[in-house]
């Protein structure tokens, strides 16, 4: 799947502690009429390395009012062990479908490790009209 760089987040970003994305989108205006004009848009996280020595990884896909994220809400939030973060698992980890209204200004992803910091594990987060088949991580919100 290709994917817009103005679009993602995070690109083969290596997660080695908590941390917030690379980048995040600036949505203008667009949250006053719905980003996406008209279309189901999809966060898509892919796992491009696998991850060691952690217990667990946790996605939160973040808004707020201001690019500081000061007082961020979490919009979708998924927790992932270690087995499911493996080299067998390279590709599409999950798709959340955003909600068509209520996001903020700002959008980023949060990564929260439990357990040791790893030493290796790159993920990459963006979003997408296509929702990617093949997810290792299904169901609701954790």
């Amino acid at each position: 799947m290709l994917h817009d760089v103005y679009n993602t987040f995070s690109e083969q970003q290596a997660i080695t502690a908590t941390a917030a994305s690379t980048d995040i989108m600036d949505c203008g205006y667009a949250t006053t009429i719905g980003i996406g004009a008209g279309k189901q848009l999809y966060l898509v996280v892919e796992l491009d390395e696998a991850f060691n020595t952690l217990t667990s990884l946790a996605f939160a896909f973040q808004t707020d009012d201001n690019a500081a994220f000061s007082s961020a809400t979490t919009v979708d939030t998924r927790s992932i062990v270690l087995a499911n973060l493996a080299a067998a698992n390279i590709g599409n980890l999950y798709t959340f479908a955003l909600p068509p209204t209520g996001l903020e200004r700002y959008l980023r992803m949060n990564y929260t490790v439990t357990g040791s910091n790893p030493t290796t594990g790159k993920v990459t987060a963006y979003l997408s009209t296509v929702a990617e088949a093949r997810p290792v991580v299904a169901g609701p919100v954790s």
